[in-house]
């Protein structure tokens, strides 16, 4: 198989797993990611979403939201999904949230659990209007494990 059909084809079921989907998106559907391999223990970042490879392009969290957000098109974020490489350990957790134009949305959550490494968030569709930025929040506390982590969020028009 084609390397990059093979990374696109692993990517998409890595992704269906995080977001739940049982079919690749269709009717103008679009999986945007965010991969960073050295999440920062001790301040909140913020990650811009692309549409890069979810398997190899690492994405550096800024300290400003300003630094991270980007242009999305109308339509709507459905599911949300994240995945770490390490669980928070003891009573530390990651706190995820998507944000629309500085504001947090309802596709948010928590990893608390010591042994858990991944979280999906099916929500009440965030709806984007021409104009709107986005940018994901990971805030952690009670000095998580250091890890990596990928997530994915589903785009639908």
């Amino acid at each position: 198989m084609h390397s990059s059909v093979y990374r696109s084809t692993y990517a998409w079921a890595i992704a269906a797993l995080f977001i739940g989907l049982s079919a690749a998106p269709a009717g103008g559907a679009q999986l945007y990611t965010v991969f960073d391999s050295a999440l920062t223990t001790g301040a909140t970042k913020y990650y811009p979403l692309s549409v890069h490879d979810l398997l190899t392009d690492a994405t550096p969290g800024q300290a400003t939201e300003a630094k991270a957000q980007v242009p999305v098109p109308v339509g709507f974020l459905v599911n949300m999904g994240c995945t770490l490489g390490a669980a928070p350990g003891g009573t530390a957790n990651w706190t995820f949230t998507l944000r629309r134009n500085g504001a947090a949305t309802s596709l948010t959550f928590l990893i608390l659990n010591p042994s858990l490494k991944n979280a999906i968030q099916p929500a009440t569709p965030v709806a984007l209007a021409a104009g709107d930025v986005v940018a994901l929040e990971v805030i952690p506390a009670g000095t998580p494990a250091a890890t990596n982590v990928r997530c994915t969020l589903l785009f639908r028009k």
